[in-house]
């Protein structure tokens, strides 16, 4: 987070949970309770076309530390191995040549075999507001998060 940005709609800059020293860490599992409560309120509609225009907002700060708990609490189940051998993902500290290479070779054996070939990819930054917020929740608990 970067220090003298403009603060969400929440009017809490990010200097604040920068510096707000060793009671901020008291109060940190009351913020995300309420944070939870807030979030799971939050209904996301289903994807919207791409005419649609949006007028520029600012996220919540509060919004974007919660998003990256999450976001590493999930990172962390990820790299316990959590992906079968037919899988690959691209995880942080690691090198996405091989990933890229790995993926043009596969795409250009099938072209030859003149089979399909199904690829998904996931931004889960992204995926965070597209997702039903229950479901989340509940993927958490089964990880054993709170």
């Amino acid at each position: 987070m970067s220090s003298g940005k403009a603060p969400g709609s929440d009017a809490i800059p990010a200097e604040v949970f920068k510096h707000g020293g060793p009671r901020r860490w008291g109060v940190k599992d009351k913020f995300l309770r309420i944070l939870k409560k807030r979030t799971s309120s939050i209904s996301a509609s289903g994807r919207e076309p791409a005419t649609t225009k949006k007028g520029i907002s600012l996220l919540n700060i509060s919004r974007k530390i919660f998003i990256h708990i999450i976001l590493n609490s999930l990172n962390g189940n990820l790299e316990q191995g959590l992906f079968t051998g037919n899988q690959c993902d691209f995880q942080r500290h690691r090198g996405t040549t091989d990933m890229i290479l790995t993926a043009h070779q596969t795409q250009e054996k099938c072209q030859e075999m003149q089979t399909h070939l199904s690829t998904t990819f996931v931004d889960l930054t992204k995926a965070f507001d597209r997702g039903k917020r229950d479901g989340l929740w509940k993927i958490r608990r089964k990880f054993g998060y709170p």
